[in-house]
């Protein structure tokens, strides 16, 4: 078996073009961001609504966290992050263990940022971002090894290729989580709308011949 497709085996097919698409480079970070949002929105959705159902929980538990900063101070951040641990073994939450724990592991994101002051506690959002986030990075980023890449392509340059697409799939999972906000389940999770092109300013004018 070719070096390439040992690479390419460790990712599940539903990721292989996006995959070749990230070496072979011919498209830019939206159209990559855009391609690789489909497969990961399939799993999300295999994944189901239990690690949904286990973040609306955990926001609760957020939202124990004081407002005030001398209060926030003394507040027991320890317990907190064992009360959200708990939540990974809840047979409320599904079965899939490992989507689960990419749950558990968004509110503690959450936790940390609100503890450091980066983030504030509008929950919901923010945390199913991360847990997006997170399932994006372990089904294709933390899979495409740097070595051996599909089309000898250069590791550096897929590296470099990787963080372009960061920003366009972060713009696309805040706009999948405000879906998730709305309607509490992930069945009806889909892309946002393709951004529209912009028009070159002569674009769709008529070509005028010159007389005589």
């Amino acid at each position: 078996m070719p070096d390439g497709d040992r690479v390419q085996s460790k990712l599940a097919p539903r990721y292989h073009r996006p995959y070749k698409q990230v070496c072979e480079a011919r498209f830019g970070p939206y159209e990559l961001a855009r391609s690789v949002l489909k497969p990961l929105l399939a799993d999300i959705k295999r994944q189901g609504n239990g690690p949904v159902q286990l973040i609306a929980d955990g926001a609760r538990l957020l939202a124990s966290v004081p407002t005030e900063p001398m209060r926030r101070r003394v507040f027991d951040w320890i317990k907190l992050e064992q009360s959200i641990g708990r939540l990974a073994s809840g047979s409320r939450y599904g079965s899939n263990k490992r989507a689960k724990q990419l749950a558990v592991d968004a509110l503690r994101q959450k936790a940390y940022n609100i503890r450091n002051g980066s983030s504030g506690l509008n929950n919901h959002p923010d945390v199913f971002t991360n847990y997006m986030r997170n399932t994006y990075q372990a089904n294709f980023e933390e899979r495409i090894p740097l070595l051996h890449l599909h089309g000898g392509a250069d590791p550096a340059d897929v590296q470099k290729t990787i963080d372009s697409m960061r920003p366009d799939v972060d713009q696309a999972l805040q706009k999948c989580a405000a879906q998730l906000v709305k309607t509490g389940s992930v069945d009806n999770l889909r892309r946002p709308n393709q951004r529209k092109r912009p028009v070159a300013l002569d674009e769709g004018l008529p070509v005028i011949q010159s007389q005589g």
